[in-house]
């Protein structure tokens, strides 16, 4: 799994064919995962995206095929992860934002040049009358301009949400490479693991940026298999399944109002996979395809 400073440095490699166990999907393979995608919702609102810098990349990764986002609708900014799940708690109750939203995020991560640790952003926009219209209709969010040049509001913090409807296991450092290698040779998961703890389904962590790196890649990121996140398990760290957070996860409609999510679930210096999942009408997912890219060197 990459952090958002692996996913720049990776996004200057060219692609290549995937080779070894890793071109192999879990689901039928698909070279464009937005297949249909309506990059509009009838009021104008943009897909939602965990991460902007990871589907507005360089050339070489799998990317939006949609206007890029000029105006967001921020329904909150704060330093205090406790106040953002508060807000949260409100927001969900609301019934009247796009799929996708609110989303949880640093404000580099939505290039937001703003000095807040966190922000909650209730919509995207291509541009300012199209934010106008719909705040107009949604009273209560501030209309925020986005940075023309994303480069420059680096947060420097990763930002991992969990979405599952039980307590999802984390597991210690040994175990979850287990579970990586696993996943990486499509075999079942190692039997008799016991989580080091199970974290709510809703639960929000930060992380510094560079500790989120070592935490996931440690001191031989070229060695290391890796593709779960971590997580706090008291004061101690514990590792859960990408599949059960909102991490580098875009999300989208299709012309027949099929609602689909597209996550990068895996990714080293040789290849990178996306998955693609259509989420039903009670939130329940099921795994539609595989999108797999190569990379030459790391």
């Amino acid at each position: 799994m990459r952090a958002a400073l692996a996913l720049s440095l990776l996004s200057l490699l060219a692609p290549r064919a995937v080779h070894g166990e890793a071109e192999r999907g879990r689901a039928p393979l698909e070279r464009r995962p937005f297949r249909g995608i309506r990059c509009l919702s009838p009021d104008g609102v943009l897909p939602a995206a965990s991460d902007l810098n990871g589907w507005w990349a360089p050339p070489g990764f799998v990317t939006l095929p949609c206007p890029k986002p000029r105006v967001a609708m921020v329904a909150g900014r704060f330093n205090d992860v406790d106040a953002v799940r508060r807000l949260l708690s409100t927001l969900r109750t609301r019934g009247d934002l796009p799929f996708g939203y609110p989303v949880v995020a640093t404000p580099g991560a939505m290039w937001l040049a703003l000095p807040d640790k966190l922000v909650v952003v209730a919509a995207l926009f291509r541009n300012r009358s199209d934010a106008d219209a719909w705040q107009q209709r949604h009273p209560g969010f501030e209309q925020v301009k986005m940075s023309a040049h994303p480069e420059s509001v680096w947060s420097g913090t990763a930002v991992i949400a969990l979405a599952s409807s039980e307590p999802v296991p984390a597991y210690d450092l040994q175990q979850a490479i287990r579970l990586s290698e696993a996943s990486v040779a499509l075999k079942p998961p190692p039997k008799n693991l016991a989580p080091r703890c199970r974290v709510a389904g809703d639960a929000l962590f930060v992380f510094p940026e560079k500790r989120f790196i070592d935490l996931v890649y440690g001191k031989n990121p070229d060695t290391r298999t890796m593709y779960l996140l971590p997580v706090h398990c008291g004061d101690q760290v514990g590792y859960v399944d990408s599949r059960n957070t909102l991490h580098e996860t875009a999300f989208w409609i299709d012309g027949s109002g099929t609602r689909r999510i597209t996550q990068v679930t895996e990714g080293s210096c040789g290849y990178t996979r996306y998955e693609t999942t259509v989420i039903d009408a009670v939130g329940g997912r099921r795994l539609e395809h595989d999108t797999l890219l190569g990379h030459d060197g790391c």
